[in-house]
């Protein structure tokens, strides 16, 4: 069951505009303060935004911090994706591959997505709840998207038959 009621981007992952597509967007690790895009940080998603697409992402991001510090994880849909995160992480490529200590994580809802999701949720994922989180509004992902096209265009060297084989 969702808690959110806008999932837009599951409910028109499988319209017949995506049909024929390898690729139907492009995912984005964004640090929430300074909103630079993380290293390793941007990946295609097949149908929508898929949990498979979005831990790799979060995998390939996490592999270059320190495991020790605190994060704050903000994600327009995280009441859902962060549910069997650790089991999901535990099946990636050994390279990726993450044990997650949650006292090192704290998973929020964006300040402008929080308000479409229900009242449980938004105590629980409240970033206004976060204790030095300051004013940041977890939106950092959501500014740059109009002058994003060139990141989401430098996945396009990695479709079909243009990859390495090792």
């Amino acid at each position: 069951m969702s808690t959110y009621s806008g999932l837009a981007a599951l409910d028109y992952a499988n319209t017949k505009f995506s049909r024929g597509y390898s690729a139907t967007g492009v995912g984005v690790g964004v640090c929430a303060r300074h909103e630079f895009v993380q290293s390793n940080g941007v990946g295609d998603l097949q149908k929508g935004e898929q949990y498979a697409n979005m831990d790799w992402i979060f995998a390939c991001i996490l592999a270059h911090k320190d495991p020790r510090l605190l994060k704050i994880i903000s994600y327009d849909i995280v009441c859902q994706w962060w549910k069997n995160l650790r089991e999901r992480l535990k099946v990636l490529p050994p390279r990726v591959r993450l044990v997650l200590v949650m006292a090192f994580f704290r998973f929020i809802i964006p300040k402008m997505h929080i308000h479409s999701h229900t009242l449980v949720c938004q105590m629980f994922f409240s970033l206004n709840l976060v204790p030095g989180s300051a004013q940041t509004d977890g939106e950092g992902i959501e500014r740059p998207w109009a002058h994003i096209g060139g990141v989401a265009s430098s996945t396009r060297e990695m479709g079909p038959g243009r990859g390495r084989t090792y």
